[in-house]
């Protein structure tokens, strides 16, 4: 048995663990009431904008979405005390194709929903799919489609704005 093992100079080490800070920090514990789930019919504000910071949560994962970190500084709330907009992220893989007998695709679409966290009126609702690669050359095992949050992204990024 071959036992691979990576040496990490100290110095390199601690380069790596202090790289950057997590702006998720704020949120630690103080996540639940942006999880609560809007019931249908929505109210539907008059202007689709974002109103003030915003924070984007995973109702899936029931945490923080990795999204928040790369939204503009703008935008993106650092604590409860300056949410404004609420964005309630859920996604969702479906079979889309086979790879021969062995193995499926799955694409992966995913739900936003923004809505103000004082009315809760909701401000925007828009989706976007991710697709699996269209073909293998290993058909041995089921593939899924990353998350599009590079789409999601530039779209809650291109909205309009009231601050």
């Amino acid at each position: 048995m071959v036992i691979f093992r990576w040496l990490i100079p100290v110095p390199l080490a601690f380069a790596l663990t202090a790289c950057g800070e997590d702006t998720s920090d704020d949120f630690a514990g103080d996540i639940e009431p942006y999880l609560e789930v809007r019931e249908i019919p929505y109210t539907y504000a008059d202007g689709i904008q974002i109103r003030g910071k915003l924070v984007l949560v995973d109702l899936d994962n029931h945490s923080l979405d990795p999204m928040h970190d790369r939204l503009s500084d703008e935008i993106r709330t650092r604590n409860p005390g300056e949410v404004s907009t609420v964005g309630q992220i859920t996604c969702v893989a479906n079979e889309t194709e086979k790879y021969g007998f062995l193995s499926t695709a799955y694409d992966r679409s995913c739900n936003v929903t923004l809505f103000d966290a004082k009315t809760g009126e909701v401000l925007v609702d828009f989706g976007r799919t991710a697709a699996p690669p269209c073909s293998v050359y290993f058909p041995f095992w089921d593939r899924y489609a990353s998350r599009p949050n590079r789409n999601m992204l530039q779209e809650i990024e291109g909205l309009p704005r009231n601050p």
